[in-house]
């Protein structure tokens, strides 16, 4: 990347050719610009993946059914600050890294499905409010033709006056 920029900075002490901002201003701004969809395509998703595991893992507990990097399917029995303790079978307990650790594909299914309904849960209320909003915005209208009306009535009796 210093190369690059060495590169770009002789073309830019250049006289311009006539081109968009000048022959050496234009490849630096493109430098720019590639950075700049590097981290909004790249490094920004990756930053919000790492927190959603982290946030992921901080809310792992005992009991809780977990697969490590390495494939191993067990239940945490212990929480420590850096590590886990995982049985993996009837009195097999392994001390497992919180950072090599992952949850279950079972309990995720759960968690997933419990997200749906709650989420469906919440779109049958917000129809419901919403049709509940569209009957008092109809009988706003009816209230509005009605003033209209009577206001026209008044007006038309002052003039005949």
């Amino acid at each position: 990347m210093f190369t690059i920029l060495c590169d770009a900075a002789p073309a830019a002490a250049q006289p311009a050719e006539g081109g968009f901002l000048g022959g050496g201003m234009g490849s630096l701004l493109m430098i720019v610009a590639i950075f700049v969809v590097f981290y909004f395509f790249m490094i920004r998703p990756q930053q919000k993946r790492q927190k959603e595991v982290q946030k992921m893992r901080d809310a792992l507990g005992k009991g809780d059914k977990i697969v490590t990097a390495g494939g191993i399917h067990g239940i945490i029995r212990d929480v420590k600050p850096t590590y886990f303790v995982v049985e993996v079978s009837n009195g097999v307990s392994l001390r497992i890294d919180k950072t090599s650790v992952y949850v279950s594909s079972e309990d995720a299914a759960a968690a997933a499905e419990a997200t749906k309904k709650e989420l469906e849960t919440k779109m049958a209320q917000l129809e419901a409010d919403l049709k509940a909003s569209g009957e008092e915005l109809a009988a706003l209208k009816r209230d509005r033709e009605k003033d209209a009306a009577a206001h026209g009535e008044l007006q038309g009796r002052l003039a005949e006056r």
